[in-house]
């Protein structure tokens, strides 16, 4: 990837992804109803906790992926 503002600076897609060096919005996931968006079935404040309930899923399975 290239930084258009440092040509100096060249970063893998690993370390974009890898190290999180990224922002992002959940808007849908995979499941039965052919991976349809979350706007399509909630509304306001609905949407966001059901991408906040999505998004703490995703981290609980990341965090299991860990060893301590």
């Amino acid at each position: 990837m290239f930084n258009t503002f440092n040509d100096a600076e060249h970063k893998t897609f690993d370390d974009i992804f890898f190290k999180r060096k990224f922002t992002s919005y959940i808007v849908a996931e995979t499941n039965v109803y052919d991976n349809r968006l979350i706007a399509d079935y909630l509304l306001g404040i609905d949407a966001i906790r059901e991408g906040e309930r999505i998004q703490a899923e995703l981290f609980k399975i990341e965090h299991d992926q860990w060893e301590y």
